[in-house]
């Protein structure tokens, strides 16, 4: 079994990686600038563990493959990015009933104006179906709820606009962090439909 332990995160990424197999230590990396560039690591077992920090969109994130596969439950894992794919969709859908019942109650008509209250819980409601088919493993659904996001922002952008209001610049950013998993399901799910060798543990 392939386990790793963080010591510490810094802004270039991963501190003090250390990286054990079945127990014992097998590497340990201080500097994660040398972890910008893919580190091989043989294996008591004789197989090699490929081991780099990638920072796709500025997330960092530890890619660990083992003989070209990718080990479970790691960033590099299709299962994993699958998972954090489904959850964000689900995130969405909390999200969105929780806003959409805060305005009903609290009658903030301002945030009607962005098509919050019971249109949001509708639209959480459906992000919730969603999020159940692509845990199911749908790319449809996916597609379908990466559309939905899309053109919600486009319509809470150009509703600030005619508002005579600017675009609200931060909650762009966040759905920025909230698309990029999504997206990055796609290839996760097509993986994932692939028949596949045993993965190493």
């Amino acid at each position: 079994v392939i386990a790793y332990d963080l010591a510490g995160r810094g802004s270039g990424g991963f501190n003090d990686l250390a990286i054990s197999f079945d127990g014992q230590g097998a590497a340990a990396f201080d500097d994660p600038k040398e972890l910008k560039e893919p580190q091989r690591v043989a294996l008591p077992d004789g197989s090699t563990l490929q081991v780099q920090v990638a920072s796709p969109f500025l997330l960092p994130e530890l890619l660990l493959f083992r003989d070209g596969e990718p080990v479970p439950g790691s960033s590099a894992d299709p299962a994993t990015r699958h998972a954090a794919a489904w959850q964000v969709v689900a995130a969405v859908a909390v999200l969105n009933v929780v806003v959409g019942l805060l305005v009903e109650a609290f009658d903030a008509g301002f945030l009607r104006e962005f098509g919050a209250g019971w249109p949001s819980v509708l639209s959480g409601l459906v992000y919730g179906v969603l999020a159940w088919l692509v845990r199911g493993r749908s790319i449809v659904a996916l597609g379908i709820a990466v559309g939905l996001f899309v053109l919600d922002g486009v319509f809470v952008m150009a509703s600030a606009t005619q508002a005579g209001g600017t675009p609200p610049v931060g909650g762009l950013v966040a759905r920025a962090f909230f698309l990029i998993p999504m997206l990055r399901g796609f290839p996760a799910l097509r993986e994932l439909a692939r028949p596949r060798r045993r993965r190493p543990r």
